[in-house]
């Protein structure tokens, strides 16, 4: 969420398929919907892909794939200068409006500590199921730098580093906030909920923002 290198961490695995797009193009109409959002999509990518300078094709599709729930939130994914990828408006969100929910994998303190804390094969926290995760995000290309948890209670956390089960929250950036953040350990679903809100009416263009907290800041870290 901090730079363009953190976001640019996820892998290089998927191919552009830009001839494929070509030939969706050519069948699609309006009696065939999934086929159009399947155009959308590979259409949203090449545009973030080539347009954007995002040169990682597995993280250009994901963010083509996120942008299409991104857009039915009014909101778009696009470079934030200085940051790398940011969320903008594309219509007026009005205070306390909710703009969208936090979204990744569940993991508890004990997960924390042995995979992001150093040093990672802790003897007595590193378990075998530690390992498969940090082998299966390797071989996707999914970074592992912790720079996306969100503490929801003192046994549980939300990691949105992997795409896969992230949403386009995760590139929402630090700075003067126009968003405030609110959480429950259990929702209505059993389930803990992070959700952002509008701290006031926010224009059709503007970077949404909130403040990450002195927790999120290392000493060497610059925050713009």
């Amino acid at each position: 969420m901090l730079s363009e290198q953190s976001r640019m961490k996820q892998g290089s695995r998927l191919p552009a398929h830009s001839a494929g797009c070509r030939r969706l193009q050519s069948s699609c109409s309006h009696r065939y919907p999934i086929l159009l959002s399947v155009l959308h999509l590979c259409t949203s990518f090449q545009q973030i892909h080539a347009l954007h300078g995002v040169q990682d094709p597995y993280l250009a599709l994901h963010i083509a794939r996120m942008n299409i729930a991104a857009n039915t939130a009014g909101v778009r994914i696009a470079p934030s200068p200085g940051k790398g990828m940011g969320v903008f408006a594309l219509r007026q969100h009005t205070q306390e409006f909710v703009v969208g929910e936090y979204a990744g994998e569940f993991l508890s303190q004990r997960d924390i500590d042995a995979r992001y804390e150093n040093p990672l094969r802790t003897p007595g926290l590193w378990t075998p199921e530690d390992e498969w995760w940090y082998e299966n995000r390797v071989k996707r290309g999914v970074g592992c730098t912790g720079a996306y948890i969100f503490k929801v209670d003192d046994d549980l956390y939300i990691d949105g580093e992997d795409c896969d089960t992230a949403n386009w929250t995760r590139f929402l950036n630090h700075g003067e906030p126009n968003l405030r953040v609110k959480s429950l350990a259990k929702g209505l679903d059993g389930k803990p909920r992070v959700w952002f809100v509008a701290l006031r009416d926010i224009e059709a263009g503007e970077e949404l923002l909130w403040d990450y907290g002195e927790s999120y800041w290392k000493e060497d870290d610059v925050v713009v």
